[in-house]
């Protein structure tokens, strides 16, 4: 992962850290809510898109995400 939080492979989120300790795997950094870098797959893509039109995030939206980026990630292996 290339998240901005974690530069040197080690999280400097202060929300991230009490939940994932500062050095997560890189399974657990990419599912992160608070990951900050590249899109990791269409559901990244879409939560920019509704971020910029105002819609605020919530758990299920959080759970979309995850799924569409992981099924992107396996259709573009």
């Amino acid at each position: 992962m290339s998240c901005r939080h974690a530069p040197a492979g080690e999280c400097t989120h202060s929300l991230a850290l009490p939940l994932y300790g500062p050095r997560p795997s890189a399974g657990v950094c990419g599912r992160c809510e608070h990951y900050d870098g590249p899109p990791r797959g269409l559901g990244d893509v879409i939560a920019t898109v509704t971020h910029f039109a105002g819609i605020r995030p919530c758990e299920p939206c959080q759970r979309r995400r995850e799924a569409l980026n992981e099924i992107s990630r396996n259709l573009f292996k």
